[in-house]
């Protein structure tokens, strides 16, 4: 009758600890998985936005046959994620003729600074320079 009773009785401390400690095993490493690729999304979205910035400065450059800043169109096209911040350079943009001028720039994201550089000419943006 001793043996029938604690069956009855459910399930044992340590059995249910060691239940809980899987769970929370597989909770952190589908949660570490799941942030990677938003993670990544993120850096896609500051880089896409980074490059439009860019061609549509130096469109507009070419359509008003002026220097046109990058910060004039950055605050204009405002897309990126609300946690990162772009910074050009202040006197950067685009000639009327539709060249760049050479520009180091940064975004920050999640609290890391990361750089780019638009290339004279062909307006080229390559990331973490």
């Amino acid at each position: 009758m001793g043996t029938d009773a604690r069956r009855d009785a459910g399930y044992s401390l340590i059995e249910v600890i060691v239940v809980l400690m899987i769970f929370s095993l597989l909770a952190g490493i589908v949660g570490i998985n799941l942030r990677k690729p938003l993670q990544s999304t993120k850096y896609k979205t500051v880089h896409s936005d980074i490059i439009e910035v860019v061609e549509l400065t130096r469109a507009e450059a070419a359509n008003r046959g002026q220097l046109i800043r990058f910060n004039e169109i950055l605050v204009a096209q405002r897309r990126a994620p609300d946690d990162a911040e772009i910074y050009f350079p202040i006197n950067a943009g685009a000639r009327a003729y539709g060249s760049c001028l050479d520009t180091v720039g940064s975004y920050d994201l999640n609290g890391t600074r990361y750089r780019f550089r638009v290339e004279p000419v062909t307006c080229r943006v390559t990331f973490n320079v």
